[in-house]
């Protein structure tokens, strides 16, 4: 009979799914918030009979069924079933300051938002643009924690006290007659000279990392604006590689080995 009539019998995860459509379980709450307002059965009745005609409708219906799949479909493309479907790891931004926390997690809202306008299929050139962006957001969160960290080397020294220390020792050394002692002092003098040019350094350098985090925040925000016209750009390949070259690994390199340099005159 079924066979004959082309319809297939609805199956209860068919059922179930109709009943569990959002517009239609807020139908059904609406009718019994009306009927205890109302203190009256009828709404409660005529939301029971317009849910058992929705229920024997969508279930023979093929159309309906075709939305079903359609609308499952979508929320899968959503809701990542698989850790590897879920795109990009997420950077863990507990053991940065509030700042740069703040900071990094303005920056995967804006990756999200990009590949938000893909859509759940998108286009081979702008996938491969994406899957590129996805190695900015540990780069980005490692120089917000150089920043952090040269930032609190600087705030921990003062340029004036190594300054005055140099001139200390310059005059101690001029008043000492003992030759031993004059070739300590020298020695000492040279590095407290050596203190003050790495502290320099170390300024420069915080400089120079906030000025790229500020460039690639402006390059992606700038991205953001385009909007869903970005899937069509045909220049969003060279984009992507030249908001990666803003930070580049050759001066996260560079960081790592000031950084070292750094605990030098800070444990001092």
């Amino acid at each position: 009979m079924h066979a004959a009539s082309g319809f297939a019998p609805p199956s209860e995860s068919t059922l179930k799914r109709l009943f569990f459509v959002q517009e239609n379980v807020i139908l059904l709450g609406g009718a019994v918030l009306f009927a205890l307002a109302l203190a009256s059965p009828v709404p409660l009745l005529l939301g029971a009979a317009g849910e058992l005609l929705w229920l024997a409708f969508g279930s023979m219906s093929p159309g309906v069924r075709r939305w079903l799949e359609r609308r499952g479909a979508a929320a899968r493309a959503v809701t990542p079933s698989s850790p590897e479907d879920a795109g990009p790891a997420r950077v863990s931004t507990g053991a940065l300051a509030p700042e740069y926390a703040r900071r990094v997690l303005t920056l995967e809202r804006a990756l999200a938002t990009l590949r938000g306008f893909g859509g759940a299929r998108p286009q081979p050139p702008f996938e491969r643009a994406m899957a590129r962006l996805a190695a900015l957001t540990p780069l980005y969160a490692a120089f917000c924690e150089t920043h952090r960290r040269i930032g609190r080397f600087v705030v921990g020294t003062s340029e004036g006290h190594l300054l005055a220390e140099a001139e200390r020792l310059k005059a101690q050394f001029a008043a000492e007659k003992d030759l031993g002692t004059r070739l300590t002092l020298r020695q000492a003098i040279g590095a407290a000279q050596r203190h003050v040019a790495h502290r320099r350094e170390m300024v420069e350098l915080q400089r120079s990392v906030a000025v790229k985090l500020e460039s690639v925040e402006r390059s992606l925000a700038y991205l953001v604006s385009q909007g869903p016209a970005l899937v069509s750009n045909p220049n969003l390949p060279a984009e992507v590689e030249a908001l990666l070259a803003e930070l580049g690994p050759s001066l996260d390199v560079d960081v790592e080995g000031r950084r070292e340099s750094a605990a030098g005159p800070a444990s001092m």
